[in-house]
Formats: C-alpha cells, sequence, structure tokens
C-alpha cells in the first residue's frame, strides 16, 4: 500500500523570561511652565533709585537686598507729618487745659452773677425808700445782663469742649496715620526679596527718578512654578477618579531629570480635555 510522510516545520521564536513588576499605563503631554506667584515689587514712593543689587536671570535669597531708593526723598515729608503730629497734640493739650480753666472761672462767675442780681435788689430797695435812683438800678439791671451773657458764653465753652476734643482727636488720628503711611514707605524704600526666587526681569537703573507705583522688578518663587499640560478628554475622568482617590500621578519632564506630580485639574474644561497642573 501508499505510505505518507508528513515532515514537522520548525518555528523560530525568541524567549523573554517574564519578570514581576508593577507597570502602569503612560500618556505623554505637552504644556508649559508657569508661575501662578509673580510678585511685581512697585516703588513705594516718588523716589530716585539709589541701588540696584541684582540683574536679570539672577537667582536670589530670601532677605537679599534687590533694590534702594533714596530714603532722602521721603524724609521731608516724614518731619513734616511728624511736626503736625506734634502741634495736634499741642492743641490737644490746650483744650484740656481751656477746659479746666473754664469750669474754675463758671464758678467765679456765677458768683458775680448772684452779686449782680443782690445789686438789682438794692437799688430796688433803695428806689422804694426815695434813697435811689432809676441810674442807679438801671446801672445794677446792665450789670445783671452782662454777667449773665458772661455765664451763658463760659457754659457754652464748657459744653463744646466735647466737640472740640472729638475734632482735635480725628485730626490727630489722621496725622498719625500719616506719619505710619510714609514711615511704612520708607522701610519699604530698601527693597529686599521675600523669598528665595529668580529676577524675572529688572525695570530700573541706578539714578532713575520713578513715581510712586512705579514697577521696580519681577520676582518669582522658584519652588512655585507648575507645568501646566493638557489632558485629552478620554483620559480626564479617569485621571480625575484616580486624584479623588488620592492616588499620586507622577511624571517626569525634561528628558527625565524633572520629577513632577499632577496636583489638580484646572477649574474650567475645555472639549479637547482638561489643563492639569503639576
Amino acid at each position: 500500500g501508499e505510505a505518507t510522510s508528513h515532515a514537522l516545520k520548525d518555528w523560530r521564536v525568541e524567549v523573554e523570561p517574564a519578570r514581576p513588576a508593577r507597570l502602569a499605563p503612560q500618556l505623554v503631554l505637552y504644556g508649559r511652565v508657569e508661575n501662578p506667584d509673580l510678585l511685581k515689587v512697585a516703588a513705594s514712593g516718588p523716589a530716585r533709585v539709589a541701588e540696584v543689587a541684582v540683574r536679570d536671570g539672577q537667582r536670589v535669597a530670601a532677605g537679599d537686598l534687590l533694590i534702594q531708593l533714596d530714603d532722602r526723598d521721603f524724609l521731608p515729608a516724614l518731619r513734616q507729618a511728624e511736626a503736625l503730629v506734634a502741634e495736634l497734640e499741642a492743641q490737644v493739650q490746650s483744650e484740656m487745659l481751656r477746659h479746666d480753666h473754664d469750669q474754675r472761672a463758671l464758678e467765679q462767675e456765677r458768683k458775680l452773677l448772684d452779686l449782680a442780681r443782690n445789686g438789682v435788689a438794692r437799688a430796688e430797695r433803695l428806689k422804694t425808700q426815695r434813697a435811689g435812683s432809676d441810674a442807679d438800678l438801671d446801672a445794677a439791671e446792665q450789670a445783671v445782663a452782662q454777667q449773665t451773657l458772661a455765664v451763658t458764653q463760659r457754659e457754652r465753652d464748657i459744653a463744646d469742649h466735647s466737640a472740640r476734643r472729638a475734632a482735635l482727636a480725628a485730626r490727630l488720628a489722621s496725622a498719625r496715620a500719616k506719619v505710619e503711611e510714609i514711615a511704612l514707605g520708607l522701610a519699604r524704600s530698601r527693597v529686599l526679596a521675600p523669598f528665595e526666587g529668580l529676577v524675572a526681569g529688572v525695570e530700573v537703573s541706578v539714578g532713575d527718578q520713578v513715581k510712586e507705583d512705579a514697577l521696580l522688578l519681577r520676582l518669582y518663587a522658584v519652588a512655585d512654578l507648575e507645568v501646566r499640560a493638557r489632558i485629552p478628554a478620554p483620559y480626564q475622568a479617569e485621571i480625575a477618579a484616580a486624584l479623588a482617590a488620592g492616588v499620586t500621578l507622577e511624571a517626569t519632564a525634561a528628558g527625565g531629570l524633572t520629577r513632577l506630580r499632577l496636583e489638580r485639574l484646572a477649574g474650567e474644561a475645555q472639549p479637547s480635555g482638561a489643563a492639569g497642573l503639576f
């Protein structure tokens, strides 16, 4: 009979040993570096720039001198404000002394008014007894009227004391606030770095005359830099759920040299997806 032979074909394969590992899907994103806390340093008052201690791109430590404004531009206004405070304090003291004098004087003027009234009564008796004249009675009544007017004026001055004192106190408080404002501007004329950061731009040079609130330089904190990258819509819900569950989502940038962590998603989303802030 016939015999059929079937030859087996050899297949070449590559073998890779299985190694246990924790793996996660990766997503390539494109974004830009941002700084939410860019500090814009402004002049605390109209002054001349006396010193610029930093340059654009220079890294500074907290407390380093950045710019010094000429403090002589602040001192005249400060001295004038302090003089006004001293003047108003003297007026307050004078008002207190005046009030004390008015109270003592009122007692004496009331006694003089009583004496004047007694004089009228005496003149009326003498006139009744035909020992006095109409002129004497008129003079006594005129003395009463004049002394009554003096007592009334003194009482009005005493009553107005509270209002005068309150007005002086308000002016004094305003003057003291002005002193504090100018003194604060003087203190801020020496601009120090509030944190470790990088100078993003210097806008003035030594000798420049600047106005109040004029931009002097920009500074941002290195530690507060963020990377904003748009996450495509198909992955947005999954990533949002992971963030809500407390899952740490890590990323790398600059060829793996910089490690990042997804902190939050932007509040406003677009149809193409939401921005992630690393």
